[in-house]
């Protein structure tokens, strides 16, 4: 079928040939040409972006608003007024909520935090929550990461006698009311120089402005750079700066050993597992599968003792959403694949009734890498159903939305990512509708994937030591991604397919005749055409394999072309 992800119709956009000036920026060449391929360009720049914990933060101050904000938390504070935190229910809002609540109470203030439920309340600020927060005495409110598009709930608060201030990182482009403060890096008006910060960073900026750097060092973040953006604030975290007391515990419900006991032994990619592989997915599965509250209470818990229960239920959680996102993503490809009439679809859009909306953003993220099309996963409803859009290729998938808003009751989103709400009688209309809608925006091409490798890997490289030289540049994750290399001229061998025949499984034998564990997963159809092939060039990253007890070099394909020579 088409969308079996059939062959390399990728296309490969190869590193460039680079001059002995440019592979000297570090004593490595590949190094080098990696941090090249991501315009860093001189020695100063390479220090700046390898080690930028060693560097001080920019003036808090720089930020939007920032002096407006600090000015009216202090003025609430010494009033003796009540303060309201609204965060999102995702790590990123969760742990600002946390962050600030634990901030503002550490100076005497007194505290309500919220976080909305994702089923009942939905998306951002509402309005029941700013009711609550009136009901509650508060009389300054602070959102964060949401209230930017929340123009309608903001002039509700202002109505009801409450001060606002926003902080988030997104763009907006509407006007918000002009008395309330505004913190965001993203604004026309920012001068601060790390315009990517996620909201965790700005609100630790907040924090740094009002408490100042000795006191902020207290309030460690847990999700600014990983998969999101402040490589600075996230180098401090992966070499744990700050203490985080809760974590023994989280990660004594996952069954797995604290990496950072006795961590002047162990690799840099340990002292980034707190988050990335624990601590973080619980985190998510609060809002996703039942309350946010519990990762929040597990934030603010003041010792292991205290935080364990919460730790156990995340634990839970997180288990419950795993087999949830498994089952769900499952049953979305065998429908991709009934409604697949061997042409390609430019768009998918799949439903069902008893999909937790709590999973639909993972599975369509899958299904969007997966079959490298745009993706949109729906709960079903009986009257009005829950949709979460993923982009794949060069498709704006918000836009190619924005273009079938008729049939829409709601939504919204960006770029990459999107949700919406249909009634359910229109489902069918809007598959296809969208798929009309991106294939307008490709000029009546299908999404063609494009794979920009950072550098080429000669095979004496080919080896455990580079992956232990390559941690230099974790914490990776968006805008830092793990760098995908060109691998030429390799044998495979022992070519077969998992157990359930999703995932490619294979050896590689390089030029010296040493051999390679490596794997392609949701490749499991490429298998004839590997097997065709004599000699490969790979598109992979490079990866730790601990089996055993024995840690080897494995290679993580995103694509493979017979050999060019």
């Amino acid at each position: 079928m088409a969308l079996a992800v059939p062959s390399t119709t990728a296309i490969w956009h190869e590193p460039p040939t680079l001059s002995p000036d440019d592979l000297a920026i570090t004593d490595w060449p590949l190094l080098s040409a990696i941090l090249h391929r991501r315009g860093i360009r001189t020695p100063a720049d390479v220090k700046r972006f390898l080690y930028p914990g060693e560097l001080p933060f920019g003036d808090p101050m720089l930020l939007p608003d920032m002096h407006q904000a600090v000015s009216m938390i202090r003025d609430a504070l010494e009033s003796g007024e009540t303060i309201g935190v609204f965060g999102d229910y995702d790590v990123d809002g969760i742990s600002s909520t946390a962050m600030l609540t634990r901030a503002l109470r550490r100076m005497g203030g007194s505290v309500v935090p919220r976080i909305p439920h994702r089923v009942n309340d939905g998306y951002g600020l509402n309005s029941k929550a700013v009711r609550a927060f009136a009901s509650d005495g508060c009389r300054l409110l602070i959102t964060v990461d949401c209230g930017s598009s929340n123009v309608a709930e903001i002039d509700l608060a202002l109505s009801l006698g409450m001060k606002v201030i926003v902080v988030d990182h997104h763009r907006v482009h509407h006007e918000l009311p002009r008395e309330i403060a505004f913190i965001s890096p993203k604004r026309d008006v920012n001068a601060y120089p790390e315009a990517e910060l996620a909201t965790a960073g700005v609100a630790y900026m907040l924090v740094r402005a009002l408490l100042g750097d000795d006191e902020a060092e207290m309030y460690p973040l847990r999700r600014t750079g990983d998969r999101r953006r402040c490589r600075a604030i996230a180098w401090r975290e992966q070499n744990d700066r700050c203490p985080w007391p809760r974590a023994p515990a989280t990660l004594e419900s996952a069954g797995i050993q604290d990496p950072l006991q006795d961590r002047r032994d162990r690799p840099a990619r340990d002292r980034r597992v707190r988050h990335r592989l624990v601590i973080g997915p619980r985190i998510n599965a609060a809002g996703r599968m039942d309350s946010p509250d519990l990762a929040l209470e597990w934030f603010l818990a003041d010792d292991v003792e205290s935080s364990t229960p919460y730790s156990q239920q995340l634990d839970r959680l997180n288990r419950e959403r795993q087999a949830d996102t498994k089952r769900v993503t499952q049953e979305a490809e065998l429908q991709i694949r009934m409604h697949d009439d061997g042409g390609g679809q430019p768009a998918l859009v799949v439903d069902g009734r008893d999909w937790s909306p709590g999973v639909i953003g993972i599975v369509a993220g899958r299904l969007a890498e997966r079959f490298n099309r745009p993706a949109i996963v729906i709960s079903r409803g009986p009257q009005f159903s829950t949709g979460s859009a993923r982009t794949a290729g060069e498709v704006d998938i918000v836009e190619a939305i924005r273009a079938c808003r008729d049939l829409l009751e709601r939504f919204g989103g960006h770029t990459a990512a999107a949700g919406l709400m249909i009634e359910t009688a229109k489902i069918d209309r809007f598959r296809q509708a969208l798929s009309n809608a991106v294939l307008d925006q490709l000029d009546g091409e299908l999404p063609v994937r494009e794979l920009h490798l950072d550098a080429e890997v000669p095979h004496e490289d080919l080896s455990l030591a580079t992956v232990e030289k390559l941690d230099v540049l974790e914490p990776c994750g968006h805008g830092n991604d793990r760098p995908l290399f060109l691998v030429r001229g390799l044998r495979p061998d022992r070519i077969r397919t998992s157990r359930d025949g999703k995932h490619l499984l294979f050896n590689v034998t390089d030029r010296y005749g040493k051999q390679h564990q490596a794997t392609f997963f949701s490749a499991g159809e490429r298998c004839g055409e590997l097997m065709a092939c004599g000699m490969i060039d790979a598109a992979a990253d490079l990866r730790r394999n601990t089996w055993n007890g024995r840690v080897s070099l494995q290679l993580r394909l995103t694509d493979f072309r017979p050999a060019s020579g």
